[in-house]
């Protein structure tokens, strides 16, 4: 690490366009933002660092390794998971998983924690990838020493609950490989205790069309069922009102179209007050509402522009849960805040930069040509805010950034 420097992020940074598969990503490196953190107030910034490249077989070697003066070397021909496992066993934390399309399997970065315990022997991991269609195993997961192992054609579902129950917790769901594949990476920490002592998991995969319907779904022992056909705001309400909680929402990609979301969803040891769940879903070209799929009472967006509906869903108090990539359009996912925790009187919202430009009645008109540094200053000094945000898979990066009046 960069002395008095700690790490604010790190991205997918495109390289290549596949111009014969719908201009598809092919290439991507990690793209690290460091920020001087005044003198006195930075005790757990790092002073190692090492980042892992996984092949797309993680049963063979580490496709390269890199660490910092101090920090652990790992050898040539160690496994993927082992490696991790070894490295967070050294005291280091788990900064950021980046999908290496090249490769198909992740990229870890790991930042060292100063004064953390030591044990290499007690740091397990599992990395392991789902088939979209029938969301069962594929071929080529990989355990630590000690670790469960992951049978090939497991279902998907009941494999993570299988190993939340043996004590291991997702650090990470990613797209990899040239399917965009969900890839899962679990870790169990030194003294951990299991996540529940029967777990249960619901991953099911939404294809965006006219509508956002659910394309097909994978269910642990004793958790609901998604049927297929089903509105993916429905079918994410539901599962939120049956105690669970989003673990993770990643990008897909579909031959057939641009806007593809797989959710997982776990049911957390003790359940919250989960009654009258909603979610709205919905994909945006450059300035509409092109695809959406919300639950029953969730407002209606279909037919507005993107930041009016974005907008209109916030100020019934709904939360942004994700905005994800598409191969041209951006997908928005929220869920309603709990009863009683609602305290917005309305929000505002606009979309620019990246060839979109879209604003909800009330906030910030973005002029044409408007560079996008200047247009992101103008709505930010209007008492805006920047929501987090990925760049869509053809390179193309807008940003969205919600307001209150």
């Amino acid at each position: 690490m960069v002395a008095g420097f700690s790490l604010e992020s790190v991205i997918r940074a495109f390289q290549n366009l596949d111009l014969n598969n719908g201009n598809r990503v092919t290439g991507g490196v990690p793209t690290y933002t460091l920020v001087r953190t005044p003198t006195g107030r930075c005790p757990a910034c790092g002073e190692n660092a090492v980042v892992l490249t996984c092949g797309q077989d993680p049963h063979g070697p580490l496709l390269g390794s890199s660490s910092s003066a101090g920090a652990p070397v790992v050898g040539a021909g160690v496994r993927c998971a082992q490696a991790l496992a070894d490295v967070l066993g050294a005291g280091f934390r788990l900064e950021s998983v980046i999908p290496a399309f090249t490769s198909g399997f992740p990229t870890y970065t790991l930042i060292e924690r100063p004064g953390a315990m030591r044990d290499a022997f007690g740091q397990k991991a599992v990395i392991f990838t789902c088939g979209r269609q029938g969301l069962e195993v594929l071929g080529g997961s990989d355990s630590s020493t000690g670790a469960p192992v992951v049978a090939d054609g497991a279902p998907c579902a009941q494999t993570l609950a299988h190993l939340l129950a043996a004590g291991l917790r997702v650090v990470s769901a990613i797209p990899t490989s040239v399917s965009n594949l969900p890839t899962y990476t679990m870790v169990t920490e030194p003294g951990g205790n299991p996540e529940t002592s029967h777990a249960e998991a619901v991953i099911f995969v939404c294809l965006g069309g006219g509508g956002f319907d659910v394309l097909s779904s994978s269910s642990s022992m004793g958790a609901p069922v998604v049927a297929a056909g089903v509105p993916c705001g429905q079918a994410l309400a539901d599962g939120l009102d049956a105690g669970f909680r989003i673990e993770s929402i990643i990008p897909g990609f579909a031959s057939n179209a641009s806007h593809e979301l797989i959710y997982t969803l776990i049911k957390p040891r003790r359940r919250s007050d989960t009654s009258d769940q909603q979610a709205a879903i919905f994909a945006c070209d450059a300035s509409n509402v092109v695809a959406s799929g919300s639950s029953t009472g969730a407002p209606p967006v279909a037919g507005k522009s993107c930041a009016q509906a974005l907008a209109d869903v916030l100020t019934e108090c709904f939360d942004v849960a994700a905005i994800l990539p598409g191969l041209g359009f951006p997908t928005y996912t929220l869920v309603k805040r709990p009863a009683g925790r609602c305290r917005r009187p309305g929000r505002e919202a606009v979309i620019t930069c990246g060839g979109f430009s879209s604003s909800s009645a009330g906030a910030p008109v973005v002029a044409a040509g408007t560079p996008c540094a200047q247009a992101l200053a103008d709505v930010l000094s209007a008492g805006f805010r920047i929501e987090p945000t990925e760049p869509l898979f053809s390179g193309s990066l807008p940003y969205t950034l919600t307001g209150k009046p």
